[in-house]
């Protein structure tokens, strides 16, 4: 009885810590997936994809999720003296 009762409970562990590896690399999948949104929000806006100008379509940055965006899809907000994605926007 003894050892199966050790055999399961190395089962548990091995079981844990598969899951621990799994939701490890699931963390670093959403993070390389975060960082390269945000590389590709330096040239065109997160929310709609339209590229940026210097004149006419200027690259806003949202307080609230740091991702670039563009003035149709942003919202400036007078109290905090910020821009705010609509997405952002709408969470609040």
């Amino acid at each position: 009885m003894d050892l199966f009762a050790g055999g399961a409970a190395a089962d548990r562990r091995r079981d844990e810590a598969g899951a621990d590896a799994a939701s490890l690399e699931e963390l670093r999948r959403r993070r390389r997936l975060h960082l390269r949104r945000r590389q590709l929000s330096q040239r065109v806006c997160a929310r709609c994809g339209e590229g940026f100008s210097l004149l006419f379509n200027r690259r806003l940055e949202c307080a609230d999720c740091a991702l670039g965006v563009c003035r149709h899809c942003a919202e400036w907000n007078p109290q905090r003296d910020v821009w705010r994605c609509c997405a952002c926007k709408e969470e609040r």
